[in-house]
């Protein structure tokens, strides 16, 4: 959650830039909070990293 609030807070001063006719810095400031926001997605529907013996393990039945 706290990744959101990171691209919120970037696409609102991306917004503050437009309205105070800078788009070169808006325009900058939109494209870091969407490459942001595409990572943090990434991030959140990625696999764990874990070794697949231990998810076979936990699977599996013990005798």
């Amino acid at each position: 959650m706290k990744g959101h609030a990171i691209t919120i807070v970037v696409l609102l001063l991306a917004l503050a830039c437009y309205v105070a006719d800078l788009t070169g810095p808006g325009l900058l400031l939109f494209f870091v909070g969407a490459a942001l926001e595409i990572v943090f997605w990434l991030d959140a529907v990625q696999p764990s990293r874990r070794s697949a013996a231990r998810a076979l393990a936990r699977i599996v039945p013990r005798r």
